[in-house]
């Protein structure tokens, strides 16, 4: 046993950010860590970690805090602001490594992002998980390890869908998808648009799908638990968000080989916009998002089968779990050297 780390992150969801936390965890425990995590929705946490990675719920501050003072560990890796606060107040017996996963300045106000730079004080090291999130850290000396993507998942079976997977919030735009489908004219030619997601905007969505004269072509879906499912038959990933840090889900089509269009901007262009830069549209551009929706689905579907694959064996060159977790113990066991 090298030695122990807790990934912290301070929900009860199951989003990029948890889905993140899964890899790195079952990665470091697999490399030789005692591994534990702390947060995130418990059904799907407890099915995607491996057995022997250690799980706790973390729904609120206090929650993680006391878990963390009941546990001691070589590591606090924590994720978003939350889990950094969770590390500050179980005190400095721990190296403490915060990984950034959003293209944004801590704290969403005056009074939040004065303590937001208080508690990085506290923070030992910093990760970004892509050349836009440290851009918009201010920071040029932090590390950068691009969020890991397994390769694998079902035999691709395309259908003629347009799939959209992702937070049913304002900053990711969805209501965009309905009108890039609709420029698309993609109805017309028997394709569909899926909409699989879930939070506050659903019911405006719900109001736009209902409003489309393409609504027939529509489905709104919930949260999609099994993304490898939803990933084999789809025909293109859109994604319309030009704030993602990253872009896991783009990360995770390209992986299983499916053609993505997406928005060109912040995380996109560390991920598809490094091998396939002419399927990303100026960011707003619903226009152009349409005509490349079209275009797209006008190709053969060897065409399209081609694409996936060079997508698939850029993310397996770029986005290797085993190369993340590499660089990721190297930190901890460098910063525990220096303690």
């Amino acid at each position: 046993m090298i030695g122990s780390v807790t990934h912290v992150v301070v929900t009860e969801n199951f989003a990029g950010v948890e889905r993140y936390v899964v890899t790195a965890a079952n990665g470091t425990a697999r490399a030789g860590w005692r591994v534990r995590v702390l947060g995130g929705d418990a059904t799907a946490m407890r099915s995607h970690l491996d057995e022997g990675v250690e799980w706790s719920p973390a729904p609120c501050l206090r929650t993680a805090v006391t878990t963390l003072l009941r546990n001691p560990t070589d590591v606090v890796h924590a994720h978003m602001t939350k889990a950094e606060a969770a590390s500050a107040l179980a005190g400095r017996r721990s190296l403490v490594v915060a990984t950034r996963h959003f293209a944004a300045p801590r704290g969403h106000s005056r009074t939040s992002a004065a303590v937001a730079r208080q508690l990085a004080r506290r923070v030992d090291r910093e990760i970004a998980i892509s050349d836009t999130v440290r851009a918009a850290s201010g920071d040029p000396t932090m590390a950068v390890l691009l969020n890991p993507v397994p390769v694998s998942g079902p035999p691709r079976r395309p259908e003629p869908t347009v799939v959209v997977a992702q937070r049913w919030e304002a900053e990711k735009r969805t209501t965009d998808a309905v009108t890039a489908f609709e420029r698309s004219a993609l109805a017309g030619r028997g394709w569909r648009l899926l909409l699989h997601g879930s939070g506050t905007q659903e019911g405006e969505l719900r109001t736009r799908v209902a409003a489309s004269p393409c609504r027939a072509a529509i489905e709104v879906s919930g949260f999609a638990r099994d993304m490898p499912r939803v990933l084999a038959a789809a025909g293109i990933l859109f994604a319309p968000t030009p704030h993602e840090g990253f872009g896991l889900v783009v990360a995770e089509a390209m992986a299983a080989g499916v053609p993505v269009v997406a928005s060109g901007s912040a995380g996109h262009l560390d991920n598809l916009g490094r091998v396939a830069p002419e399927w990303l549209y100026p960011a707003g551009d619903l226009d152009a998002a349409g005509r490349l929706l079209a275009d797209l689905a006008a190709t053969s579907p060897l065409a399209r089968e081609a694409l996936g694959d060079r997508l698939r064996s850029w993310v397996r060159d770029n986005l290797s779990v085993d190369a993340h977790v590499a660089g990721l113990t190297g930190i901890y066991a460098a910063g525990r050297r220096r303690s």
